[in-house]
């Protein structure tokens, strides 16, 4: 006895896969390897070609994009493609001047601290930024300095700061009776 072909066509789809339910398609995962471009921000997509979802009935796959979600950094901020980064520096580094060895993305800097910097004073580094995405240029580094007053001082270095303070012409002492008849405003009997 022959089939007909309304008959065949019904025997092959009895016998279908089991693992695709007769759709030629078998979901499952994949690792692959991404290369992110340098300089990439948050928000910002990568495309990978022809690894998204397979193309009907054999057609070619679709391409897969990755959404951007860049972890901040400890040190450096970022503002577009410039960073910006705190540099602490002790009173006596701020007043006198100094080299310090700064760290970049790119390694240690020596960078010269004038006598005089201010706090809040901002020092411009050309090309230590983040890189333009397809372009040989790079943003730049801002470094603030930020003048840390120490929390202690020794013995030697108080009667230092003082001397100091007395050449200037600058008062430091608070006034001790000032102080003594508010405690005692606020003595109970």
């Amino acid at each position: 006895s022959t089939l007909s072909s309304s008959s065949a066509a019904s025997d092959v789809y009895k016998r279908q896969c089991e693992k695709c339910s007769g759709a030629g398609i078998l979901r499952q995962e994949k690792t692959i390897e991404v290369k992110i471009p340098a300089g990439i921000d948050n928000g910002q997509r990568v495309a990978i070609r022809g690894e998204g979802e397979v193309g009907y009935r054999g057609s070619k796959s679709g391409d897969l994009y990755l959404a951007i979600k860049v972890k901040p950094h400890k040190d450096f901020q970022r503002q577009g493609f410039n960073l910006l980064k705190d540099l602490p520096l002790s009173f006596t580094q701020a007043a006198l001047g100094a080299k310090i060895n700064v760290d970049t993305l790119d390694g240690k800097i020596e960078l010269k601290i004038p006598a005089g910097t201010q706090p809040g004073k901002v020092f411009r580094v050309a090309g230590k930024g983040v890189p333009v995405i397809n372009s040989a240029k790079r943003g730049d580094l801002y470094i603030t300095a930020r003048v840390v007053v120490p929390n202690k001082l020794t013995k030697e270095e108080t009667e230092l700061i003082k001397k100091l303070a007395e050449l200037s012409g600058e008062s430091v002492e608070v006034n001790k009776s000032f102080w003594d008849n508010i405690k005692d405003s606020f003595s109970v009997s």
